[in-house]
């Protein structure tokens, strides 16, 4: 290479380097690789493996050593499974995530069938697991876990569905974990026999945001273990300090909807609010020495929980330790879903505003929603558009609906029907609100205040549900030399022009 062209690759490299960073490269399976193995290996730090729809027996334990992430073309068809057992140690990982190492995994089926799987994925890492389906992760003895986070890097396990999971649907472990983020999976358990179900494990000091989430059908006992089965169970058996936040969890038709557990090393510190606990066969929330605030939730009946102390509780029981007073006995709740988004800063989100209605016959004819979000990190862009009506009274009657922006990121949704002589009742979806990123961060989507109003024009009882959050992140990827000619390393291929 001449003087002159040497010179000008090497300015061309030193820009590269100074004004920007290369898109990280996207591996292609089955096209570019014939199996997720070949890609991850193949792969650098930063890449994007995208796999068709297929089924994917893969061999060996999967190394994740690098930050990487995996997408699939569709959930219910891209389906990952292994070629073999699970071993002892960290072995007993399918999918093992090193330590400082980010690894975001979406839009796949993990099955484990013919197979004993006892940990789908064993996480000592950050990164986010969304939007996956877990399935047939069993292993003998009553073992088998989906998730296990083990002294990770706070991950965030989100929108998964699971079902026949040996044991334990998603496990945080260690005091490393400060703030695991449990939001919005489905867990079904396997029903009553000789068999142990948890769908959420909180212990041995790791703390975690349990939000969002719907756990049902966990009646097994393990005859083996003398243990019974329950939908969250957050312990100290293991490890001191353990805490967590139950918020806006569906968790019915269980033995035990959430048990908190002491043990040699002391209390857990729990918060137990606006849960849906109804229809669990022996306890609602079960402690043995934690004092639980257990306040605003619906335990399936008007009358509040069972205890000694509310004698004419008809709800799921609880024990002692429990402070359940006040309890939602038949209000109106507005809620927001999904509970948590990450998104990029150029992709808007949206945001569904619903009312659910337990217990209550009232019919509704307006409400009114004020919200706030951080105006630095996303914003509604453009009012008339992006906070649409949706058919809760519309589908009743003519209504009148109004938005407007009140400054500083809080927003006032109003709707009424006008005239006539019937409101809504039951549940259903109030407006949609769509948020443009603005900047790098995470906000709140905070219910500031809920009103509800009957056909009389008179005030409903209505509280509001858990605040819902969205994350933004606008990190480019970091560049990557992968081919060096003459001394000089380039993002790809230089391609040099042939003169006669």
């Amino acid at each position: 290479m001449n003087r002159a062209v040497k010179s000008a690759a090497l300015g061309l490299f030193v820009c590269l380097l100074l004004v920007g960073q290369a898109a990280p490269a996207t591996i292609h399976v089955p096209g570019d690789h014939a199996t997720i193995q070949a890609a991850i290996s193949a792969a650098t730090a930063g890449d994007i493996i995208q796999v068709a729809a297929g089924t994917y027996v893969e061999t060996g334990q999967i190394v994740i050593n690098k930050n990487l992430s995996i997408v699939g073309e569709d959930k219910a068809t891209t389906i990952i499974k292994p070629a073999q057992n699970t071993g002892s140690g960290d072995a007993r990982g399918w999918f093992l995530v090193a330590s400082g190492t980010t690894f975001n995994l979406s839009n796949v089926t993990l099955d484990g069938a013919g197979w004993q799987v006892e940990q789908a994925i064993r996480c000592y890492g950050g990164g986010t697991i969304d939007n996956n389906i877990f399935t047939n992760i069993v292993y003998p003895n009553y073992q088998g876990v989906a998730v296990q986070m083990v002294w990770a890097d706070n991950p965030t396990v989100s929108n998964n569905v699971l079902s026949n999971i040996g044991r334990v649907g998603i496990l945080a472990w260690g005091t490393e974990i400060t703030d695991a983020r449990i939001i919005g999976n489905t867990y079904t358990g396997k029903g009553p026999g000789d068999c142990l179900d948890v769908g959420v494990w909180i212990e041995a000091g790791a703390k975690a945001f349990i939000e969002g989430n719907s756990i049902s059908d966990c009646h097994g006992y393990a005859s083996g273990l003398n243990l019974n089965s329950v939908a969250i169970q957050v312990s100290t058996v293991h490890g001191a300090g353990t805490e967590a936040e139950i918020r806006g969890n569906v968790l019915t038709d269980n033995h035990c909807g959430v048990a908190v557990v002491a043990g040699s090393y002391g209390n857990s510190t729990v918060v137990a609010q606006h849960n849906h606990i109804s229809g669990n066969t022996d306890w609602g929330l079960w402690s043995d020495g934690a004092t639980v605030d257990a306040r605003y939730n619906w335990w399936g009946d008007a009358s509040g929980p069972q205890h000694a102390s509310n004698s004419g509780g008809t709800g799921d029981p609880v024990t002692d330790y429990v402070l359940f007073d006040p309890w939602l006995g038949g209000e109106n709740q507005i809620s927001v879903a999904p509970l948590y988004e990450i998104t990029n800063c150029s992709d808007p989100v949206t945001y569904t505003f619903s009312i659910e209605r337990a217990g209550v016959s009232a019919e509704a004819r307006g409400y009114e929603v004020k919200f706030d979000v951080d105006d630095a990190v996303v914003t509604v862009y453009t009012l008339a558009s992006d906070i649409v009506e949706e058919d809760y009274l519309s589908s009743v009657g003519g209504t009148q609906f109004f938005a407007s922006a009140d400054g500083g990121g809080t927003y006032t949704v109003s709707c009424a029907i006008l005239g006539g002589t019937t409101g809504a009742t039951g549940n259903g979806d109030l407006f949609s609100v769509t948020l443009t990123p603005v900047a790098q961060g995470t906000s709140q989507i905070s219910l500031v205040s809920v009103k509800l109003r009957d056909l009389d024009n008179q005030p409903l009882a209505v509280v509001a549900g858990v605040d819902a959050e969205v994350q933004v992140d606008c990190t480019p990827p970091t560049m990557k030399a992968i081919l060096e000619a003459e001394g000089v390393w380039y993002n790809t291929a230089p391609t040099f022009s042939v003169f006669g």
